[in-house]
């Protein structure tokens, strides 16, 4: 389930768009693109947006999605440690396994 929305997250509600026909990925990326490093994204939708999964993983998000009620879903991004470390500006130094 979602973590409950906290000052460090960004709510996108895309339902509008999708429902006029409207494509949101570039405004989804853009929201992406100006997140803080330790900043999550809350992406509410009316189907669960799995093609976004993958393209966000790349980037280093996880997900956690869940159907509300109203039939909408709402999907959490948030970054995993390592590359939130890294979008911060930091580095992470990788020790050799024994």
């Amino acid at each position: 389930m979602p973590q409950p929305m906290s000052a460090n997250t960004t709510t996108l509600d895309v339902r509008e768009e999708i429902r006029a026909g409207r494509e949101p990925f570039s405004k989804i990326m853009a929201a992406v693109a100006g997140l803080a490093a330790q900043e999550n994204l809350l992406i509410i939708a009316p189907f669960e947006p799995a093609p976004l999964f993958q393209v966000l993983a790349k980037q280093g998000f996880t997900h956690e999605s869940k159907q509300t009620p109203a039939g909408d879903w709402q999907v959490l991004f948030t970054r995993n440690a390592e590359e939130a470390i890294t979008a911060a500006g930091g580095s992470v130094e990788r020790l050799p396994l024994p």
